[in-house]
């Protein structure tokens, strides 16, 4: 099963409703499953929500939504783990960083 963990802060915004809806649509369409986490604006449900997706072996993860990046590089640890293990998509976002896009 090919699966895509999806994660926002707050799925009733409606540009970040519509965004997840889009991209659902077209995972579905291409042979995928997703996982959804909604996070909230705390780093620590943010990195939690991370290893959830990891340990359910996901095979990529899109972060939708510009609140994941942080200026302190030590509060974004948690998405460089995470793409040393699969690949991490931000959208709204930019990081630069290996199999981070």
């Amino acid at each position: 099963m090919k699966t895509i963990g999806i994660m926002c802060a707050d799925s009733s915004d409606p540009y970040l409703a519509k965004a997840i809806y889009y991209i659902e649509q077209k995972l579905r369409a291409n042979g995928y499953d997703s996982i959804l986490c909604c996070t909230g604006y705390d780093l620590d449900t943010k990195a939690s929500s991370m290893n959830l997706l990891i340990t359910k072996k996901v095979d990529g993860i899109i972060l939708v939504g510009s609140n994941f990046i942080y200026e302190k590089e030590d509060d974004n640890k948690y998405i460089l783990d995470a793409a040393g293990q699969v690949p991490v998509m931000l959208l709204n976002a930019a990081m630069d960083a290996p199999n981070v896009y």
